[in-house]
Order: C-alpha cells, then sequence, then structure tokens
C-alpha cells in the first residue's frame, strides 16, 4: 500500500509586515525623507554658493530692529533688521537682512529674541556682497531654530524609518530564503500485504 505524506498546513500569514503597512512606511518615510531634502536645500545652497567666500567684512550701523511678520496664514516670524552699510571704499548703502538663510520661525518670540540682539544706533561688523551691496548679513552664523521644533514630527519619521528598514530586511530574507528551500517530496510503501 502507497502513503503519502499528508499536504504541507496552509501557510498562516506573516507576522508584522503586510503589504499594506509597508506601503504605509514608505509613504511616510520617503515623505519624511522629502522633507529633510526641502529643509537642507538652503543649506547645500549656501555651502555650494561661489559667491559666499567674496563676501566682505565692513561696519553697519542699525537703523530700525523689528520683527516681521512673513505670511499671516503661516504665521512664520523674521527679524527685519535696517541698517547703514559702510564698505571698505568708504560708500554708504542703506539695506535690511538678518542672516544668510532668511528664514522664518515659528516662534514670535525667538525671532524678537534675535531682533533684540542688535540695538538702534549702535555699530557692528556685518559682510555684504561686493558687487551687490544690499545682500548684507549681520551674521554668518546658520541658525537651527529655523528646523521644525517638533518633536513628535522628528520621532515619527525615525520609527517609520525605522519600521521601513525592520519590513524591508523581513521581505528581504523570506524572499532569499525561497530560493534555498528545498522541497522534499517523499512517499513510502508500506508493508506489503499478503
Amino acid at each position: 500500500m502507497l502513503s503519502y505524506p499528508a499536504p504541507p498546513p496552509p501557510r498562516k500569514a506573516a507576522p508584522g509586515c503586510n503589504l499594506i503597512a509597508l506601503a504605509i512606511a514608505t509613504i511616510l518615510f520617503l515623505g519624511f525623507m522629502a522633507f529633510l531634502f526641502f529643509l537642507a536645500l538652503p543649506f547645500l545652497r549656501l555651502l555650494t554658493s561661489p559667491l559666499m567666500s567674496f563676501y566682505e567684512e565692513g561696519s553697519c550701523t542699525i537703523t530700525n530692529s523689528q520683527v516681521e511678520t512673513i505670511d499671516a496664514e503661516s504665521t512664520e516670524y523674521r527679524p527685519q533688521i535696517a541698517f547703514v552699510l559702510r564698505t571698505i571704499d568708504g560708500r554708504s548703502y542703506q539695506t535690511a537682512g538678518y542672516d544668510w538663510l532668511q528664514l522664518g520661525l515659528p516662534d514670535q518670540g525667538r525671532a524678537q529674541t534675535l531682533a533684540n540682539k542688535f540695538t538702534v544706533g549702535q555699530t557692528y561688523a556685518c559682510w555684504y556682497n561686493p558687487w551687490y551691496p544690499s545682500w548684507t548679513i549681520l551674521t554668518r552664523d546658520i541658525d537651527w531654530s529655523t528646523i521644525p521644533p517638533s518633536s513628535g514630527f522628528w520621532i515619527s519619521g525615525i520609527v517609520s524609518s525605522l519600521v521601513l528598514c525592520a519590513c524591508l530586511l523581513t521581505s528581504i530574507r523570506k524572499f532569499l530564503g525561497l530560493f534555498r528551500r528545498r522541497r522534499k517530496y517523499t512517499f513510502s510503501i508500506g508493508d506489503p500485504q499478503i
């Protein structure tokens, strides 16, 4: 009598990563990476701009220091400091600015603190583009407070990145396991019956 092994039990769904969770994690991860790229773009422009190396030091006398609202709907604020620039060759220009990027801050208090660093009537060192003196800055430092302060945003981005990596590694391991697995088809012949 011939006996065949019982058919294997149906495979259970993979615990953990299903296709929908993988798609959601991928979308979150790509969105997070796109936002990081968007956030880093001004810094990359700053670092790669050949004009930044040509900025010369001048002296700037502050004429007005205030906080302006960039857009009433987005409620972003920026220190706007007006000053008279005196260049190396003795020329004077009336201009305004603060830093390289001129990005908005979500907190009006922080913008006001930055504006309060410069007192009206005082003279400070500043840096200007000799070919276009209205491009003048009062600080060469990058203000890291322009990065969104939402810890929930950063935590969710990091968690979704880790979930995506775990799902991808699990999927790759299972995919490679399909090629390594050997299926054994066996059959046994029972005792001969007389």
